[in-house]
């Protein structure tokens, strides 16, 4: 698989799981009940992805693939979000200058797992290719 559609498919489940999460009813009565459950969702799923990509594709494939994954995935939630915050009292300039700290946030929220994934992976497929 190139690159692009690696990244795409990533972000594009991820970004579903998110949406899905949103939708959940604990997300209308409790909201932060929800973020941390997309937040712990993100963490699991994106180090055991990064797993499987590290045991088949090795580490640098594996992480060069999250950290794309990790910045569209970050700049894509603050923008969604962003836009669902919209209303009359601030543009949707100053909503984005606002949650702008989000972005660094997500991105670790993704990357730090899936380098430890992608690491164990490797050494997973070293000692898979030793026997």
């Amino acid at each position: 698989m190139s690159t692009a559609g690696a990244v795409v498919v990533r972000v594009a489940v991820l970004g579903a799981g998110l949406f899905l999460v949103t939708r959940l009813p604990l997300a209308s009565e409790d909201a932060l009940g929800a973020g941390l459950l997309a937040f712990a969702g993100l963490v699991v799923a994106s180090g055991a992805w990064a797993l499987v990509d590290g045991v088949r594709h090795g580490a640098r494939t594996a992480l060069l693939w999250w950290a794309l994954v990790a910045v569209a995935l970050a700049l894509g939630w603050w923008v969604v979000f962003a836009a669902t915050q919209l209303d009359s009292s601030r543009s949707f300039t100053e909503l984005l200058v606002s949650d702008a700290g989000f972005i660094p946030f997500v991105i670790v929220l993704v990357l730090v797992p899936a380098a430890a994934g992608a690491a164990l992976g490797s050494v997973a497929r070293r000692a898979g290719a030793g026997d």
